[in-house]
């Protein structure tokens, strides 16, 4: 009998002692909601931006068109990109600024970043909206360089949906992850 209570007392501090050694599961991962494509530049005001959250969206990928003048005019994109980062930090969304500057130098992605990086509304930088597979190496460029001043935000570049190339994911989006680096990869958007 004695040998029979040693054994379930040594059994029961052994499934102690093993629940004590296991893990708690991880808190689940947030699940962020955005829009490719936020306002027009006439309809970027605080209403829309509350009525964007009121949607429950937490970003905004960028906003432009012909009249913002974002491929052309550093000095303009900036101007409006601050704009518009004072009303998603206003309204507790986060926005992808989208600069001119992202195709230039590393000098000028340097001062892109420098530019935005400490604002409370930056969720990250736009950089290319489907590039080919033969044209994944500037943006890959572009990628890396915003890391190196920024590593906290996300640099942006949306793929081609995989209806494009019939050998999408292997010379496609595997290209692009080994160009960037898996390693680097802060997010892997695509249609």
């Amino acid at each position: 009998m004695n040998k029979s209570i040693i054994c379930i007392a040594l059994c029961c501090s052994l499934f102690f002692l093993a629940d004590a050694q296991v893990s708690k599961p991880a808190e689940p991962h947030s699940f962020s909601i955005g829009v490719f494509y936020g306002p027009t530049p006439d309809l970027a005001s605080n209403e829309q931006f509350q009525w964007i959250k009121e949607a429950h969206v937490d970003f905004i990928q960028f906003i432009g068109d012909s009249a913002f003048d974002f491929n052309k005019n550093a000095a303009i994109a900036e101007r409006k990109n601050l704009l518009i980062l004072d009303l998603a930090a206003r309204n507790g969304l986060r926005y992808f600024v989208r600069d001119p500057r992202v195709r230039g130098t590393e000098t000028d992605i340097a001062a892109m970043v420098k530019a935005y990086k400490d604002h409370p509304g930056i969720a990250g930088y736009f950089i290319a909206d489907e590039p080919g597979k033969n044209d994944l190496d500037w943006p890959a460029t572009a990628y890396k360089t915003i890391l190196k001043y920024d590593a906290t935000r996300i640099p942006s570049v949306n793929l081609f949906p995989n209806v494009v190339y019939p050998d999408y994911e292997e010379n496609y989006v595997e290209a692009w992850i080994q160009k960037v680096g898996k390693e680097n990869l802060r997010l892997l958007s695509f249609d």
